[in-house]
């Protein structure tokens, strides 16, 4: 069944009526203050880029070592290369040998020379797209079609989340699949050197107030924003409309864990390991 986009405004539903439609996270088991058990979801923890240190980011090696330390998903990045082939790469831009080599323009051949560990699309779904669900950034935009195509090829449609920063991107590929779960992005001035200006505070609430239009107008039914953003109230709010909240990137435990608490569906980290154990030390 297709997923709809998130609804608002609307009045608070049932808190049922909105669990049925979050997939469910990780639950952690523990005990309160008077000894009562205690039982309620953890976020997900999810491998920016395969989330492991001293690995080559976007690898397979990445990947299967964020897999052997039990992330509950795997992140990564998608372009399109000059022929037409889709490459996990992150920047837009490769330097080597005092060149400068442009992704969109390049051969997916010759990124591999560059890039002796790069994996194409099709590559990532073989080996990996039933091991964990993940979540498919997509960089720029302009080939949706070729996407949805892959994820159909492999039958991998209900564990995928694509996000991306483009709203008619978002929409594009609502149109092609809507059993595709689409995330919009937001916030990523937040987390550059704009996130100490003047104008921080602006721009923090900017995001805050028209976050629920943005992702209606882009028809997504998630969001990845930049976890200085994320705080209980907001996260109730797009909770009450059926969107998942997945916030990035946070690397510190005690951040990770105050972030729990606002009740996020997932964590997007280069260090998920020192994520989950900073979470399994909460109680859940």
């Amino acid at each position: 069944m297709p997923h709809s986009e998130c609804a608002f405004p609307i009045e608070p539903e049932e808190p049922a009526a909105v669990a049925s439609r979050l997939l469910p996270s990780p639950v952690r088991h523990g005990k309160g203050a008077g000894g009562e058990s205690l039982s309620r979801p953890r976020p997900l923890i999810i491998a920016h880029r395969g989330g492991t240190p001293g690995e080559i980011e976007n690898s397979a090696t990445a990947f299967r070592h964020a897999i052997e330390a039990g992330v509950d998903m795997l992140e990564f990045d998608l372009r399109q290369a000059g022929d037409g082939g889709l490459v996990l790469l992150h920047n837009p831009v490769l330097h080597a040998e005092g060149r400068r080599w442009v992704v969109a323009d390049s051969s997916v051949e010759e990124l591999r020379e560059l890039v002796p560990t790069l994996m194409t699309l099709d590559q990532y779904l073989e080996a990996f797209g039933h091991r964990r669900p993940f979540n498919l950034d997509l960089k720029t935009h302009g080939f949706e079609r070729e996407v949805v195509v892959a994820l159909e090829h492999h039958g991998v449609v209900e564990q995928a989340v694509i996000s991306s920063g483009h709203t008619l991107s978002l929409r594009r590929l609502a149109r092609l699949n809507g059993r595709i779960e689409r995330g919009l992005s937001r916030g990523h001035a937040a987390s550059s050197s704009l996130a100490i200006s003047p104008l921080a505070f602006v721009n923090r609430t900017y995001l805050r107030l028209m976050l629920p239009w943005m992702i209606r107008l882009a028809n997504a039914d998630a969001t990845m924003i930049q976890y200085h953003l994320a705080d209980k109230v907001l996260v109730d709010r797009l909770h009450a409309a059926g969107c998942r909240v997945f916030a990035w990137t946070i690397d510190d435990g005690n951040q990770a864990a105050a972030l729990a608490a606002t009740g996020v569906d997932g964590i997007t980290s280069n260090y998920p390991r020192r994520i989950r154990w900073a979470l399994d030390q909460q109680t859940w």
